[in-house]
């Protein structure tokens, strides 16, 4: 199990990759517990996927897309589980499959890789949609500002470059501890043809004043409509509204939260407002403010 803690140690510490990517390299941890955990029998495999799970949960608690798929591939398995026949304890109970199966850990484990991999596929799936309506939503020569790093975003400026859209990207420097990420995300795009620079982080208000509108990632959207997301997203988005410039949170339904925000975010990250949010781009398509709470309660039912 030590190999298992240092993963998730790692996830923990891991302050480069987005939401999403995190949330990837946790179900790979989890689907190598469910294929190689030494548990002796179905009740012990059961233990052993769930305080893993809830581990890598706490790992990064304010991140809504590791809870969301954990508890996906939790429920996906139950729902399999119940099938195969009796599990006496909804959370831990002995798994007793119906059908004459001669090795119940070996079925128990197909079922969490077949949840694990059909949870994985839909973070994948509904991402490269959330990113294919965002690039479809730029227009040619827009010129946008962002910040922080999202790994989705960079695949939606890459995918609007693709489609021979001019783009003129202004990047916050992002400065956190030592590490800019307004640089790591202009070295993703380097192969792009994009008209980008870095844009030091106290000068947002010169920034905006040629732009179009800020386009940003998010870590977590909440139930009453504000963003978790890296600094300096904050300051960049209330300076947008100040500046009449529409804020774009471009994610999927795995960033979703049934909270309503949080008070004190781990270092590094900042809470954007609801109000100074115009819209999200998700896999549905464009959420305005408006319909962002109807949006969220759809998903978090």
């Amino acid at each position: 199990m030590e190999p298992v803690k240092e993963m998730i140690r790692d996830i923990a510490a891991d302050k480069k990759s987005g939401a999403s990517e995190l949330a990837v390299k946790a179900l790979d941890v989890l689907k190598g517990v469910a294929r190689s955990a030494a548990a002796a029998d179905t009740e012990g495999l059961i233990r052993e996927i769930r305080e893993t799970a809830g581990a890598l949960e706490q790992s990064r608690p304010s991140m809504a897309a590791l809870r969301n798929c954990m508890r996906r591939v939790i429920g996906l398995a139950d729902s399999q589980i119940s099938k195969y026949g009796n599990l006496h304890d909804s959370r831990l109970g002995g798994f007793n499959p119906s059908d004459g199966s001669a090795d119940e850990v070996a079925v128990l484990r197909r079922i969490y890789d077949e949840a694990i991999s059909r949870t994985e596929s839909e973070i994948i799936s509904n991402k490269k949609r959330s990113v294919a309506k965002a690039a479809d939503f730029i227009e040619d020569g827009a010129v946008i500002v962002t910040c922080s790093y999202s790994s989705t975003l960079n695949e939606v400026f890459r995918e609007a470059a693709g489609q021979g859209k001019k783009l003129t990207l202004l990047a916050l420097e992002s400065q956190s501890g030592e590490i800019s990420y307004g640089n790591c995300t202009l070295e993703k795009l380097e192969d792009c043809s994009l008209n980008s620079r870095i844009v030091a982080d106290d000068a947002v208000e010169e920034a905006l004043s040629g732009a179009d509108y800020v386009m940003l990632g998010a870590d977590t959207v909440y139930a009453d409509g504000s963003v978790l997301n890296g600094y300096p997203s904050r300051g960049l988005a209330l300076a947008a509204t100040r500046q009449n410039r529409p804020v774009y949170i471009i994610c999927d339904s795995s960033k979703l939260s049934p909270d309503s925000g949080i008070s004190e975010p781990e270092k590094g990250f900042e809470i954007i407002p609801a109000n100074a949010v115009a819209a999200l781009i998700t896999e549905t398509g464009l959420i305005t403010c408006n319909g962002i709470t109807d949006y969220l309660k759809r998903f978090l039912l």
